[in-house]
């Protein structure tokens, strides 16, 4: 969520917010939540997003202090897969009609679990998803039989394992 208040001295007419997006982030799975105000927004080049909200008409904190504020909050997903420990910082910039922009704050979240396990069985590397799980998991990148996907699986999940066809508990 990006919050941002016009404490200037006059009437915003325009805010325009800017978003370079981390690499750890897929743009293409960006939704919109919600927008204090009218707006249009794009995504522009490797992954920056733009919001501009035209004729906003955002009072300066001095003449109307609730009215003052505004926000956009959008939806994002990580690239997968996310390891434990990734750190995921994200700025924007916000423009309040032809100044310069104000730079918010770091966010900062820190994965503390993972999206998916790579493993190396007979030399062939397996990615196991999602990892920590509770409903099932899938697997790619290697050919292999069930009992050598479930001796993985087994490793890996503490001897249960789930069959991927069907995502049915199967005792290893």
């Amino acid at each position: 969520m990006i919050r941002f208040q016009n404490t200037g001295t006059d009437t915003a007419f325009n805010v325009v917010v800017t978003d370079t997006l981390p690499s750890t982030l897929d743009p293409a799975t960006i939704s919109l939540v919600t927008a204090s105000h009218a707006n249009t927004w794009s995504l522009q080049g490797q992954g920056t997003l733009k919001f501009i909200l035209p004729n906003i008409l955002l009072p300066d904190s001095n003449v109307n202090e609730p009215l003052s504020h505004g926000l956009i909050s959008f939806r994002i997903r990580p690239k997968q897969p996310l390891t434990a420990g990734t750190v995921i910082e994200n700025i924007a910039n916000i423009y309040f009609d032809f100044n310069p922009p104000v730079i918010t704050e770091p966010s900062v979240l820190v994965a503390e679990f993972s999206t998916g396990v790579v493993e190396r069985v007979n030399g062939a590397q397996l990615l196991v998803m999602p990892n920590p799980t509770e409903a099932g998991s899938w697997y790619e990148g290697v050919a292999m039989t069930f009992a050598q996907a479930c001796w993985s699986f087994g490793v890996l999940m503490a001897g249960r394992c789930w069959n991927s066809a069907c995502w049915a508990p199967v005792r290893c």
